[in-house]
């Protein structure tokens, strides 16, 4: 803010974000209204099952695929993941979108699947979907920033999700061929 304040070039670049981010989240809080169960279940169609199919097929299956015959697997699922970040035109969440899609790209290629991260990525979706038909929108939309005192409690609490997501990565490495009956009567 202090940075908006000070410079002019600045105060229009995060007045354009801010339109762009109250555009996005105005969309999908009318996308995301529900007045009964069926309505609910087409929400949670259109917003966590299609996106799910489609995303993945085109991030995963089709563009990440495409780089990996010229790059690195590293590299292509990168360049794939700020493809699907910027894709989603969420300024405010882009570096949250290119970690999810790294995280998308980086279980297409270990499970050689395109399966494994469309089923996480409809998981993502789902989730965000219940929290708003439970939660609702305003709950949810609200801004918060972090003050000092409050810094550490959510520093470990990030840290706490670093080791949870990690530990659940090396758990499917080490455990996949099981995970997916490729040794065993199944295979």
């Amino acid at each position: 803010e202090k940075a908006a304040q000070n410079s002019s070039v600045i105060k229009k670049i995060t007045d354009a974000l801010d339109q762009v981010d109250k555009m996005v989240r105005d969309t999908y809080g009318d996308l995301l209204k529900s007045h009964s169960i069926m309505e609910s279940f087409l929400i949670i169609v259109v917003v966590a099952v299609v996106p799910a199919v489609c995303e993945e097929f085109l991030f995963r299956g089709f563009v990440q695929k495409s780089f990996e015959q010229r790059f690195s697997p590293f590299i292509s699922i990168l360049i794939t993941s700020l493809f699907f970040g910027l894709y989603h035109f969420n300024p405010y969440d882009l570096f949250a979108l290119i970690a999810l899609g790294f995280y998308f790209g980086f279980a297409a290629r270990m499970s050689d699947s395109i399966f494994v991260p469309m089923t996480l990525h409809f998981a993502n979706n789902f989730i965000t979907v219940l929290a708003v038909l439970i939660l609702g929108t305003d709950e949810l939309s609200k801004k918060s920033v972090i003050g000092v005192e409050s810094i550490g409690p959510a520093l470990i609490s990030f840290s706490i999700l670093i080791v949870i997501f990690f530990a659940f990565i090396y758990y499917v490495k080490r455990n996949y061929a099981k995970l997916t009956f490729k040794e065993g009567k199944l295979s």
